[in-house]
């Protein structure tokens, strides 16, 4: 009988495998990658590849999942920051750097084109991605609970946060008409996604425009001389 192999060691083949798939799902397509030509760039026999994961659909769930955990980690580690500022830095950065990042622009275009020929595969990662979403939501509750800001709906609120996420620079790499962006770069973007965020969901009362405009209109005008 074998050796049993460490958890470590486990570990460490099984990310093996998902990054290796990662490249032959994009080089070759969705459809047409199969186990077999994962496992030649893997190395070692058929056996092992599916003693991992016993079909495609199900590497292919595991890269998804490996993008959103480490999203999940940077929402993991908020409880520190003094201000809802920065948590949500925290949470951005964490989230930039698996949207933009090389690995996060190959996951998500793995995810687009796999879901044009199998509508199951766009189901599970959108399962995954809402493990995000309400994960993000008990930060914004909580937020809303202090009085920090006004998200009486804090899954919208997520919803809107990770959309402004989701902006130029994400699709450009997507398009890969941008280079894996710089530190500085990510967080640029993040910052201004705060700002729109904190402005919109802010606890002060904010007079519609018809109001504004009413007052604007009766206020009295400056004296000419």
């Amino acid at each position: 009988m074998g050796q049993e192999l460490s958890p470590a060691i486990r570990e460490r083949r099984r990310d093996r495998i998902l990054e290796i798939a990662t490249e032959v799902f994009l080089d070759h397509g969705y459809a047409a990658t199969t186990m077999s030509m994962i496992s030649q760039q893997v190395g070692g026999s058929k056996a092992t590849l599916y003693a991992y994961f016993p079909n495609k659909d199900v590497l292919c769930e595991a890269i998804f999942r490996r993008l959103c955990d480490r999203v999940l980690d940077a929402l993991s580690e908020t409880g520190s920051a003094p201000d809802l500022e920065g948590r949500l830095r925290r949470v951005g950065m964490g989230f930039m750097q698996a949207l933009v990042s090389d690995d996060g622009v190959k996951t998500f275009q793995l995810a687009v084109e796999g879901s044009r020929v199998n509508g199951d595969l766009a189901r599970r990662f959108e399962t995954i991605a809402l493990a995000v979403t309400h994960k993000l939501a008990d930060l914004i509750e909580q937020a809303d609970a202090k009085g920090e800001i006004s998200a009486p709906d804090p899954i919208e609120a997520a919803n809107v946060f990770i959309s402004l996420m989701r902006g130029d620079l994400h699709l450009r790499r997507l398009l890969n008409l941008h280079p894996e962006p710089s530190f500085e770069q990510r967080r640029i973007e993040v910052a201004r996604a705060i700002r729109v965020f904190i402005a919109a969901f802010s606890s002060a009362p904010q007079a519609s425009s018809r109001e504004q405009g009413a007052r604007a209109r009766t206020r009295p005008s400056k004296a000419t001389t």
